[in-house]
């Protein structure tokens, strides 16, 4: 796969793309490894933050609780996948930053609003301030099962 495969994929889904999310999907490797994931969508009051708190604080809190990051090739599918995403709704990946051409740390993000729908790319310093109504959505691990 490619950025502009990636980006195809996107607007056939009725998705556009901004300029930094283009910049992070020229970044991103992409293996065509989908797999079915179970979601968690929380935002901070969710995990406990009635203020804002920052990505590092805010990413910490979900990891501790057993969620894991996304890929960024499976958050690109999982926004491809996401065809009832509520209007005037916004939410965000945890996963690695991926920076943009100005060297700026971003997430992917799904939006959907009156201008449509469309992948972008979040600001997420380590710093950065989130609201405690910001979304972030993360990946419930997958179980293995073996049996004797």
């Amino acid at each position: 796969g490619s950025k502009e495969q990636a980006i195809a994929a996107l607007k056939q889904a009725g998705r556009k793309t901004t300029d930094w999310s283009e910049d992070m999907l020229g970044k991103t490797p992409f293996t065509k490894r989908a797999r079915k994931v179970r979601l968690a969508f929380l935002n901070g009051f969710d995990i406990g933050f009635t203020a804002t708190a920052t990505t590092t604080e805010r990413f910490g809190r979900i990891l501790t609780l057993g969620l894991e990051k996304f890929d960024p090739e499976l958050a690109v599918y999982q926004v491809i996948a996401d065809k009832d995403q509520p209007i005037n709704t916004y939410y965000s990946m945890v996963m690695d930053t991926i920076t943009d051409r100005l060297a700026f740390p971003h997430v992917f993000g799904a939006g959907h609003y009156s201008n449509g729908r469309f992948l972008d790319g979040y600001w997420a310093y380590p710093a950065y301030r989130w609201h405690p109504v910001d979304v972030m959505v993360a990946v419930f691990p997958q179980v293995e099962i073996k049996v004797a």
